[in-house]
Order: C-alpha cells, then structure tokens, then sequence
C-alpha cells in the first residue's frame, strides 16, 4: 500500500533484476535498471566467472557499474520525484524471528548504493519490502512475454507467514498449512539458492533425510 502511494504521486518503480528476468514478466509500468547484468565479455577472467556459475546452476552475473547513473537519468528523463526498487523477494532492514538481523536483498543493496554512491536523498529512495512476490499475491498488475512465477528461494520472514516456508521461534523449518513437506536443495542450486556449502553436493542431506524417514521421525530439524 505504500509503495502505491507513492506511485500514485509521482516516484517511479524500478525493478533491479537482469534485463532478461524483467522482459519475462515485470510489474505494469516499472523500469527496468539492473543491480547485476548477465556477464558478456570474453576475457579469460569473465570466461572462469560464467564457467564458475554455470557449475553451481546460478545465473552469470556481475555488478552493474552504471546502476546509479541509470537511476539517475531515468529520473531526468521521467521526472520523477523518487524512487522504489524491486527484486523479486524483497527484504528488511527490522530483525524478524526469521531474519535476526534482517534479510537483505538487491533492492535494499541498490538502495544503500544509491544513498552512499549517487547522494540520493533518503526521502527519494525506498524498496519494495516484500518484493514483486508481493507485488503478485496482491493482485497487482504484470507485464512482459510470460506470466510471473512466486519462487521464493530462501524463507519468507515472519510477517509473510501465509506465503509458505519460514523458520518458527525454535528456528526449525516450517510451513503455514501445517505440512512436512519442503523443497530438498539438490547440487546444482549454488550457494545463493540455498547450497551448503558444507555440503554441495547434497548427499548428506538427502542420506539424512532417507535416515530420518525410515526411523519415523516426522519432525523437521531445521533448513
């Protein structure tokens, strides 16, 4: 509701994900000015880069140098009197049950570059707390080639119960419909989807887990 109302009085929303993410589908009548952009160059340190993440199953990027330089023209060539950048999660600054010490994200990572970097006011920069998963369970209008995909990669926090998966007061896993059935990170997810990286592959983890249910113990022990 927030973020609406500053829409509706005349900040822009500028949705921070790679450019092929927002022309699958983004939020009806955002920008699109990426935090991170799809590595392209060929030099032997780019090719090791891509090489590296494609290993992991993560996405190839790397830091956008002009993100600020693009908020700010996008401003000049709007007008707009400030903006609200979205990735696709979201995140906080306040600690949650979930997130004891917040829960970062690239909006909140644009938001600070902004501020330190561009010399934003803080009146003029805000972020989509719960990201364009919010954005979606609202009922809020998409555009782009495809339909937009919930895919939360990593538990909601507190507030956002009712949207699946988060962690309970004890810190162990836990759904809202009361189930025990959660998404088994398998190797190829990579570190920022919720690898361990005590265990890449996922061998323990799925050998516990084989353990676990042969033994009867319904009960979730943590992520």
């Amino acid at each position: 509701e927030e973020a609406q109302e500053r829409l509706s009085k005349g900040w822009v929303l500028v949705d921070v994900r790679p450019e092929d993410d927002f022309a699958r589908a983004h939020a009806a009548g955002s920008a699109n000015v990426p935090l991170f952009r799809l590595i392209a160059g060929a030099s032997p340190k780019q090719l090791l880069q891509r090489l590296a993440f494609s290993a992991q199953g993560v996405k190839p990027v790397e830091e956008n140098a002009d993100f600020v330089r693009g908020i700010s023209a996008l401003l000049e060539e709007t007008g707009a009197r400030g903006v609200v950048l979205a990735d696709a999660e979201g995140g906080q600054l306040e600690a949650t049950v979930s997130f004891r010490d917040g829960k970062e994200s690239r909006g909140l990572v644009g938001s600070f570059r902004l501020l330190q970097e561009g010399g934003f006011a803080a009146s003029s920069v805000a972020h989509l707390k719960g990201g364009l998963n919010a954005w979606a369970r609202a009922g809020l209008g998409f555009e782009g080639g495809e339909d937009y995909v919930v895919e939360a990669k990593t538990p909601v926090v507190a507030d956002y119960k009712s949207a699946g998966e988060f962690f309970d007061a004890e810190g162990r896993r836990a759904k809202q419909d009361g189930s025990r059935k959660f998404s088994d990170k398998r190797s190829g997810t990579g570190p920022s989807q919720g690898m361990s990286m005590l265990d890449p592959f996922g061998t323990w983890s799925v050998a516990l887990k084989k353990a676990r249910e042969g033994k009867g113990d319904g009960e979730a022990k943590g992520p």
